[in-house]
């Protein structure tokens, strides 16, 4: 908009030198109840949907000496017991089974267990997996994202289906029972015959026959942000999100797997705020004159609010709130 000063992005170039002074413990237990121990910010990989993946450049990693005093502190000071090994890609972090095994050697005799996110298939390792379950056993999540080859290449994120049986029939001899899997639907991606709430149907059962197991399975709802290569795409409307997220609940559930979903109302309003200059602004005040509060909890969310607004400026066409190419 024209008379706005031009942000600047600044890096902290200290990044890892030192460990923080200060752990705040909250007064209350927390949904998260575990200590986030950054290892890593920045990502390596450039997955064509992520924001994250481009704010955060470029890669820089903690040395292992910082991450233990951090561990350290956040015992000693916070009495967490779980620790989240955490970063955009925790598995191209150097040297990360070294630092498993340092960490369990220095607290596991304090029943201290770190957990990680989910990891790459391609970064994925089960002998890691099992470090970081010594004390208490980890989950196993992929982040499948799209479940077709071509489309996995065309956002940059590649996992195949044989190489999640491989892993998941090791982990399933080493006592694992279960998985989770992260999908989303709505990418810009190119066309092709199969329709992908059925690719993602289809690959969730092509893994489970072969495994003999039931999963988690999350969809979440494409939203583009800005400064990716996405950015100027259009975002799937709340109709078509929804008719898609039901036919993947519909085939899925039937056969003992857990689906959960994103609101197509949230992915909505979501995308106007990351994508809408300072006018997207003035619809979060009538929403909040109107009487919403505490939208980011869903059992609050005032959807007779949002989409009174949401019809109102329909009319207006909601692309006038997005920046002009």
């Amino acid at each position: 908009m024209k008379g706005k000063a031009k942000a600047f992005r600044a890096v902290d170039s200290g990044f890892g030198k030192h460990a923080p002074a200060v752990y705040p413990v909250p007064s209350m237990k927390t949904v998260q109840h575990h200590g986030i121990l950054e290892i890593m910010r920045g990502c390596p990989n450039g997955c064509r949907f992520c924001h994250a993946g481009y704010w955060y450049r470029p890669m820089r990693q903690k040395p292992p000496e910082t991450l233990v005093r951090e561990a350290e502190a956040f015992i000693d000071l916070g009495g967490y017991r779980e620790i989240s090994l955490s970063s955009l890609s925790t598995g191209d972090y150097s040297g990360l089974g070294e630092l498993v095994d340092t960490l369990n050697d220095r607290f596991s005799g304090r029943y201290v267990s770190f957990q990680l996110p989910s990891l790459r298939v391609s970064t994925f390792s089960l002998a890691l997996l099992e470090k970081v379950s010594r004390t208490r056993k980890s989950g196993l999540t992929f982040a499948v994202e799209t479940p077709l080859d071509f489309w996995q290449l065309a956002i940059n994120k590649q996992v195949s289906v044989d190489s999640v049986v491989e892993i998941i029939r090791e982990a399933k001899r080493n006592g694992w029972r279960g998985a989770k899997f992260y999908f989303m639907i709505g990418l810009p991606l190119p066309q092709m015959p199969e329709k992908e709430e059925e690719a993602i149907v289809g690959f969730v059962n092509a893994v489970a026959k072969q495994t003999s197991m039931h999963f988690n399975v999350n969809v979440g709802i494409f939203v583009p942000k800005p400064h990716t290569p996405y950015q100027w795409a259009r975002q799937m409307d709340s109709e078509t999100a929804a008719a898609k997220l039901n036919f993947i609940r519909s085939r899925l559930k039937p056969h003992g797997h857990k689906v959960s979903v994103s609101d197509p109302l949230i992915s909505m309003l979501e995308g106007i705020l990351s994508r809408g200059d300072g006018r997207a602004g003035d619809l979060v005040e009538e929403a909040f004159r109107g009487g919403s509060r505490l939208d980011a909890w869903q059992e609050f969310l005032a959807k007779d609010i949002w989409q009174g607004i949401l019809e109102k400026i329909q009319r207006l066409s909601m692309a006038s709130l997005l920046p002009k190419t």
